[in-house]
């Protein structure tokens, strides 16, 4: 899947060679959470790099979503140059009146998160899951966004790291490594 971004570069034989791990990862993260998207409203927050992933993913399975970045022209630019027009639409800074199930979070923690969701109007009704891809070791994630379920991106950063030591050893390691335990490992840190 091209995505347009790089966080991962392997060299062999003086050639090197640019992957992306942010769709396996964020793969991984909804499947060892369990987490369902048929049928959902979603609403991806940001258009860098790793939204383009997540996008990507949405749009390859099908999945209509809605994409609020603070400048309309990189939210459309994203939308373009991977041509995801049949699944996405951009959300203005204009009331929103789209009742979101899940929202996911690819902003940077420096934004606030729930200031950028008033700009559109949001009802900050309860959703199913936040899912804020950003990894809180030490931080919270927003409690004023409420959830059935809210998740960090924790679970996402170990798949990439996982697939990013695949990729530099040329072997499958992640049935080898216990990702539940890993997880603990690095909360208790």
């Amino acid at each position: 899947t091209y995505i347009g971004a790089i966080n991962c570069i392997y060299s062999h034989n003086g050639l090197l060679r640019g992957y992306n791990t942010d769709y396996y990862g964020f793969k991984r993260l909804l499947s060892c959470n369990n987490i369902e998207l048929n049928n959902k409203q979603i609403l991806v927050l940001g258009a860098g790099g790793v939204s383009r992933a997540i996008c990507g993913y949405l749009a390859n399975n099908n999945l209509s979503f809605s994409i609020f970045n603070r400048t309309h022209s990189n939210a459309l630019s994203l939308i373009e140059q991977i041509d995801y027009n049949e699944k996405a639409n951009i959300v203005s800074n204009a009331i929103s009146n789209i009742d979101y199930d899940i929202i996911i979070n690819c902003l940077p923690l420096s934004v606030d998160i729930f200031e950028q969701l008033q700009s559109i109007g949001y009802n900050f009704k309860l959703l199913d899951y936040y899912l804020d891809i950003n990894y809180h070791i030490n931080t919270q994630i927003d409690n004023r966004i409420k959830a059935q379920v809210a998740i960090d991106g924790l679970d996402m950063l170990i798949y990439q790291g996982i697939q990013s030591n695949e990729i530099w050893l040329q072997k499958s390691l992640e049935q080898k490594i216990d990702c539940h335990k890993l997880r603990n490992h690095l909360l208790e840190s």
